[in-house]
């Protein structure tokens, strides 16, 4: 766990040493994997969450009329990670 820790960085080292300390819900093997992927699989989303926003607000200050290609590339990234979070989803609810 410290080798986790020390490798995620200080904001992520706080959640690496909660999720250290906190229960497991099941001691069965295959309910812990499920368990792990879940929170594992929580974070991506959070994380592609984050960067839409991040891309949405560049779209939203970006000028279709000034830069066309410009704009079609922020918005093809913006298309690309709500796919991504969309898949994501999709196969955590199989």
């Amino acid at each position: 766990m410290r080798l986790v820790a020390e490798s995620a960085g200080e904001t992520i080292a706080v959640l690496v040493n909660e999720l250290a300390v906190a229960p497991l819900p099941e001691d069965r093997s295959d309910a812990i994997d499920s368990y792990a992927q879940g929170i594992v699989r929580t974070f991506i989303d959070m994380g592609i969450t984050r960067q839409i926003g991040d891309v949405k607000s560049r779209l939203q200050r970006s000028d279709p009329a000034t830069d066309p290609a410009g704009y079609e590339a922020i918005y093809r990234a913006l298309l690309e990670l709500e796919a991504q979070r969309r898949v994501l989803r999709q196969a955590a609810s199989q």
